[in-house]
């Protein structure tokens, strides 16, 4: 079930909790949590500290077809 949170962002984003996957750098791959699922972004919570702002990650989300993605914000931790 998806259910949708208020946000001041052009699209609201479904809350979601999906298994995913990050790939930056060509060797560099980590699985993820994606939550907050919108046609033009989503959520990613990582361990991988080593993703700036402005990284271009590809972004798969069980078995689709990876999706270039840039990185536009990051929380601490």
């Amino acid at each position: 079930m998806v259910s949708f949170i208020d946000t001041r962002r052009r699209e609201r984003r479904g809350t979601v909790a999906m298994p995913g996957a990050i790939r930056h750098n060509v060797t560099c791959r980590s699985n993820v949590s994606v939550g907050d699922l919108s046609a033009r972004g989503c959520r990613i919570l990582t361990r991988d500290e080593g993703i700036a702002v402005g990284t271009s990650v590809f972004v798969r989300l069980n078995e689709l077809a990876p999706l270039r993605a840039t990185v536009r914000w990051r929380g601490e931790g």
